[in-house]
């Protein structure tokens, strides 16, 4: 063999070994902040072992959840930013006051709305379910969490 055919062999191994571990590490590999691929809803389903019929009635409670958070989320943004307004205002402490006991309600409301969810969420189990229910609630924090941000290469 010449040199040219084993140094274009070598390239060409070098190559497909690069695209099959690239595949891999994109297909079967954590995200960057490290959670698993699937989505909180598809972990959740696979974790109750939901059947077509539960997982039917699941989507709904989904929708119902997202559309209560998002309408808490625009209150709280609109909040923070009249309380940020505050800033520009000369020092008016009652006014502030009163803007973080309003956003500190609909940060309760959010919490209470995610604790229904899953309170509803375990009345769609089946009595063989609520074992994993419960080994799920331990670990909701986990599944749930939003994506660490890495401030310090903001500039």
């Amino acid at each position: 063999m010449t040199k040219s055919k084993l140094l274009t062999f070598a390239v060409i191994a070098l190559f497909l070994i690069n695209i099959i571990t690239l595949s891999f590490l994109f297909f079967k590999g954590p995200r960057p902040d490290g959670r698993p691929k699937h989505s909180p809803s598809e972990i959740v389903i696979d974790i109750l072992d939901f059947d077509e019929q539960q997982i039917i009635e699941y989507k709904k409670l989904i929708d119902k959840h997202s559309s209560q958070i998002n309408d808490l989320d625009q209150k709280i943004n609109e909040t923070k930013n009249r309380l940020y307004l505050e800033l520009a205002s000369k020092e008016n402490d009652s006014k502030k006051d009163s803007i973080l006991t309003i956003l500190n309600k609909y940060t309760s409301e959010v919490e209470q709305v995610h604790f229904d969810h899953f309170l509803e969420i375990k009345k769609l189990c089946k009595p063989e379910q609520l074992d994993n229910y419960n080994k799920l609630i331990l670990d909701l924090s986990s599944i749930f969490a939003p994506p660490l941000i890495n401030h310090k290469n903001d500039k």
